[in-house]
């Protein structure tokens, strides 16, 4: 079921979208806009009419909500990100080395697995 704190809504400047499905993310949206935990969407409107675009998602976000603000779509940028992968795999030339034996007991990545920082 869709919740009444999920979508796309008007601020001051702009548009944010929000994400009010489950429990915690309604609660931490109405308490990041200073609403009654039983607050309406019609409360969430008037909220966030009255605030910039940044103001809300900042409001949002800190209290531990989702809140993203809407964009106009770009064609050409749009394109390029579409035709660019999100992960690209190389493989370097030469022998593999065999995966390192971790005991059991240690917390530890599945073998051969490596984590990149982007």
């Amino acid at each position: 079921m869709w919740s009444p704190y999920s979508g796309f809504w008007r601020t001051d400047d702009g548009w944010i979208r929000t994400h009010g499905n489950y429990p915690h993310h309604a609660a931490a949206l109405l308490r990041g806009l200073q609403l009654a935990p039983d607050a309406d969407a019609d409360a969430v409107r008037a909220a966030l009419e009255q605030r910039t675009e940044s103001d809300a998602l900042s409001a949002i976000t800190t209290a531990g909500g989702l809140a993203v603000a809407v964009r106009a779509e770009r064609p050409d940028e749009d394109r390029a990100l579409r035709d660019t992968p999100v992960l690209d795999i190389v493989r370097f030339p030469g022998r593999v080395r065999p995966p390192r034996r971790i005991p059991e007991d240690q917390p530890h990545l599945p073998c051969g697995a490596c984590v990149f920082s982007i």
